[in-house]
């Protein structure tokens, strides 16, 4: 969210940069330009919606939110993960899942 703050920092990067305010925000755009390349390039490697897509995929077999919503609100906590460590599309997020349940028994034991 772009507010306020955006001529506070305007008026740091002027104290800062004094007469090279101008080629500071010329570099931080080509910054911004490169970054935004890469992210448009890894998004063309890695095709898929990503986390919450594929949460909705685990239960409700589409990336249907309305759906997916459903059935998670009548599932138990015990359930809901269940389904996440077994049913997942991606192994390395089911590996997570088993790591961080692992992890939570061990912090409860204590």
């Amino acid at each position: 969210m772009v507010g306020g703050g955006i001529f506070a920092v305007l008026g740091e990067a002027v104290s800062l940069a004094h007469g090279a305010t101008a080629i500071a925000f010329l570099f931080a755009g080509i910054v911004a330009i490169l970054t935004s390349y890469a992210y448009a390039k890894l998004s063309v490697y890695f095709q898929n919606r990503g986390g919450t897509g594929n949460v909705f995929k685990t239960f409700s077999g589409t990336t249907s939110p309305s759906k997916a919503i459903g059935i998670i609100n009548n599932l138990s906590t015990a359930e809901v993960l269940r389904m996440l460590k077994n049913n997942h599309p991606h192994e390395e997020t089911r590996n997570y899942i088993v790591k961080v349940l692992d992890a939570r028994k061990q912090f409860v034991s204590l």
